[in-house]
């Protein structure tokens, strides 16, 4: 896990090594760019860039290799009637407590069973009716999830949109806040500033997912529709061996 000083040591040798190769944060390629998403999400903004192509996402064919067994996960303790909420901030970097104890204090009264995927607490210490393990099979329990809340990392993203998931994002550096924004600008989830809000702003952004009429949720399904009939990693695979081909991409 990466602490606020390990992330800025790492974002500056990544602007050193980009300064050094003549890069710049952001630029495109002249030749190929690939966007696992699809224009659903995206809207226009990929197809207004040149030699950029919406391929859609890119879904392991069976567990990732990052987790557990799915015979490892306690699946007895989950609900079936009442909404889970899955609550992850991913694999490197860590979420320190504080966060996760004012997401706990807001969903305990929504009647939600809280699945938190992380190392740095134990369930006893935050409110309400709280999983806490370290690892979770993120694929099956994103298809059982009315609601994510995620640091916005590109793998959680593109899951829980494949799952028609709405989603609460809070970036905490690199990819994060773009996927948050496009998060929001889609209408399948809120951006949320994490500690620097309350827990009744959390908690209204909690109910708003959860709501049976929701827009988010609604708006999540229809961007899993359109992820659903797309694959992206080998639509990816075909650009790279046409350009490599010297082919036209199309």
């Amino acid at each position: 896990m990466f602490g606020p000083e390990a992330t800025a040591r790492i974002n500056r040798a990544t602007a050193a090594v980009k300064q050094r190769l003549g890069l710049e944060f952001g630029s495109s390629s002249p030749l190929l760019n690939i966007v696992f998403a699809t224009e659903t999400f995206v809207g226009e903004y990929a197809r207004r860039r040149p030699q950029t192509f919406l391929v859609g996402p890119s879904m392991p064919g069976s567990a990732r290799v990052d987790e557990p067994a799915r015979s490892d996960f306690p699946w007895h303790e989950l609900p079936r009637e009442r909404p889970i909420v899955f609550v992850s901030y991913g694999t490197q970097l860590a979420s320190d407590g504080r966060i996760l104890r004012i997401i706990a204090e807001a969903a305990a009264p929504l009647g939600v069973k809280l699945v938190v995927a992380a190392k740095n607490i134990t369930a006893d210490q935050l409110p309400g009716d709280v999983l806490v393990v370290p690892y979770v099979p993120q694929l099956e329990l994103l298809a059982r999830a009315a609601a994510c809340v995620t640091h916005g990392g590109g793998n959680t993203v593109n899951e829980a949109l494949y799952y028609g998931v709405p989603m609460i994002v809070d970036p905490i550096a690199w990819e994060q806040p773009v996927q948050a924004y496009f998060v929001e600008k889609s209408g399948v989830g809120i951006s949320m500033r994490g500690r620097d809000q309350t827990v009744e702003e959390w908690r209204r952004a909690l109910t708003d997912l959860l709501a049976p009429s929701s827009s988010f949720r609604e708006r999540a399904r229809v961007v899993g529709d359109s992820y659903k009939h797309h694959d992206g990693a080998s639509e990816a695979a075909r650009l790279l061996v046409k350009l490599a081909n010297g082919d036209t991409l199309a």
